[in-house]
């Protein structure tokens, strides 16, 4: 009597058991589809923010590209009304490197259209930029009176077009580029375009990647 009444209460354990263990499983089963249906979802967030940061980078470049264009043909081109105010003032900024910035523009647009790392082309811009600005100095120190003040380097250099029409000085941007490093070397040209070349050259090594 007391085996028949041991059995049942066995199995009813057993029961109990099996359920638990089926529940728990079924637990652990939500839990994962759960997390995989996370992960589906972040991915497919993630996809879809790396292909709207492609669009704008693509879009960038076009900009890029097509405002390169244009500095070139403005720099190029002797028009007047507000074309020639523009490039009045273009080459008083910038002087002879109205004709070297389209040409970088390209290469910063042809970067950005292939280039997926965002660190990679931000360092790529500073580069180019101090490129573009010791070109600028040393064009400046290159035809600069060096008997001129700084403000009237930068005068000078403003003028140098808008007065003189000639495309060869350095601009406002080269006088104060150039200006400086005159400052730093006293006033000594050879040193200064010393000091702007041997720049020049570590950073287009340094941008066309010969390091």
């Amino acid at each position: 009597m007391l085996w028949s009444i041991y059995i049942p209460k066995q199995k009813i354990k057993n029961d109990l058991f099996n359920i638990f263990i089926k529940s728990e499983m079924g637990d652990v089963t939500m839990a994962q589809q759960k997390a995989n249906t996370k992960k589906k979802s972040a991915s497919k967030k993630k996809t879809s923010a790396n292909k709207k940061v492609t669009v704008n980078k693509q879009l960038t470049a076009i900009i890029l590209f097509a405002s390169a264009i244009l500095w070139f043909c403005i720099a190029l081109i002797d028009a007047e009304g507000t074309w020639g105010v523009l490039r009045t003032f273009m080459f008083g900024i910038f002087g002879f490197c109205n004709f070297i910035v389209p040409v970088l523009l390209l290469v910063v647009a042809i970067f950005l259209a292939f280039e997926k790392n965002d660190k990679a082309f931000n360092s790529k811009i500073i580069q180019i930029s101090i490129v573009i600005s010791i070109i600028c100095g040393i064009i400046h120190i290159a035809q600069c009176n060096s008997d001129a003040t700084f403000a009237e380097a930068i005068k000078d250099a403003y003028n140098k077009f808008y007065i003189d029409g000639s495309m060869l000085g350095g601009g406002v941007y080269g006088a104060l580029i150039g200006g400086l490093i005159l400052l730093i070397t006293g006033g000594n040209k050879l040193a200064a375009m010393i000091l702007l070349l041997v720049g020049l050259f570590v950073f287009v090594m340094v941008v066309t990647g010969l390091t």
